[in-house]
């Protein structure tokens, strides 16, 4: 098995990628997307809460 490595700034450009996507689907819901905490920003864990408008 080979294993991939990434550099801190190509983790982070991905996180927010994927962000894009976790705000899109808030929008579909009517919800709003609040980012607690982000790996690629440097916390241990990715927290994610979405609120209704």
């Amino acid at each position: 098995m080979k294993v991939l490595e990434s550099t801190d700034k190509e983790i982070a450009q991905l996180c927010d990628i994927t962000m894009c996507g976790d705000h899109g689907i808030g929008e579909r819901y009517d919800s709003v997307l609040d980012l607690l905490k982000c790996i690629a920003k440097g916390d241990d864990i990715c927290a994610l809460r979405y609120y209704k408008k």
